[in-house]
This record gives C-alpha cells, structure tokens and sequence, in this order.
C-alpha cells in the first residue's frame, strides 16, 4: 500500500510471549485442500499427494533453518511467510500451497519436472476454486 509520503511498511511485531509468533491458514480453504481428489499426473513414478504442515520462514537465511526442520517439525521458506503475513495484514484468508521433495537432487529434478510440478498445484488450486463456488 502507498500512502502520502511513500510506501507502507509492513511489520508483525513479535511480543516477549510470542503472541504474534504465527499465522493459521484459513480453515475452509485448508479442509479444501486436504479433501480435493484432483487426477494429479505421476512424476518420475511418483503420486503427489496433499499433506498438512507447518511452514517456518525469515526474512533472511537463517542458518537455524536445520534445527527448525528437527526441533518444531517444519518445513522451511520464504514466500509463503510473505503471503501469511501480507493476508493477516488486509485480513484476507489464504492457504499455502507448495511443492516439496526431501530426496537428494531434489532442486535438479524440480527442474526436470517443473511443468508437472506447476500442473499439478494448478489441478489442485482449480479444484479447491470450483468447490468454493
């Protein structure tokens, strides 16, 4: 958003009590997410499935990242803690959605694989949009 002198800027202010310390994704475009069956396309012999989870972020590399994954079971990004926090902000609901691999290799094949990849968020986001209607 922009007001008279310039852009404004947006911070979540985390209090000593952790009050702030997280964003929920909206229930209903969660339940959505979880119960959508969409005819995703195999890759590399290989089903994608939908699975709930919890996304840590920063705004910066964190070498802590490691001992986030271990110690709160999290995945880790970046922009998803962006769109979290850019919804919290205009009160807006939003649910993350993401691909993610755990395998070696995992940024070389994402590459091999990015357009199944992408098709297959675009099945899902598609069935989640036609339930809400």
């Amino acid at each position: 958003m922009r007001t008279e002198e310039g852009p404004e800027i947006w911070k979540i202010h985390i209090n000593s009590d952790f009050s702030i310390a997280y964003f929920d994704a909206d229930e209903k475009l969660k339940s959505l997410a979880l119960s959508a069956k969409p005819d995703f396309k195999e890759i590399d012999g290989r089903f994608t499935k939908v699975i709930e989870g919890r996304i840590a972020t920063a705004d910066e590399y964190a070498t802590e990242f490691h001992r986030w994954i271990s110690q709160f079971n999290v995945n880790v990004e970046a922009e998803g803690g962006a769109v979290a926090q850019v919804c919290y902000k205009l009160g807006r609901p939003f649910v993350i959605i993401r691909a993610n691999t755990l395998e070696e290799g995992a940024f070389e094949a994402l590459k091999k694989h990015a357009s199944k990849v992408s098709g297959n968020s675009t099945l899902l986001v598609s069935e989640i949009t036609d339930l809400l209607d």
